[in-house]
């Protein structure tokens, strides 16, 4: 049970610390492919299979600014997080 934890743990902070820089990318991405324009002016129509995804691919580029808090906050605390464990784990062999 307790390694399940540490995995949803660590699948939650992988989505916190780069899920911004995943959706930046796919909607760049999408709009480059179908030669759309994507700005943080303001949305633009954009075509994908009939649908206008112009809407969703702004708020995708705006994850760009989201990414500047979320990066920076996750690696640190993945550092922190880790540093504790290993300090941890020495703890515990020392004083087995």
């Amino acid at each position: 049970m307790g390694r399940v934890v540490s995995r949803v743990r660590l699948m939650l902070w992988g989505f916190y610390t780069f899920g911004p820089v995943l959706l930046l990318a796919l909607g760049v991405s999408i709009a480059h492919w179908r030669g759309c324009r994507l700005d943080e002016g303001s949305v633009h129509p954009c075509l994908v299979l009939g649908v206008d995804l112009g809407g969703a691919l702004y708020t995708m580029g705006m994850m760009g600014w989201i990414m500047l808090i979320t990066v920076p906050t996750g690696l640190l605390v993945g550092a922190l997080v880790g540093g504790a464990a290993l300090v941890r784990r020495a703890w515990n062999r020392k004083n087995s």
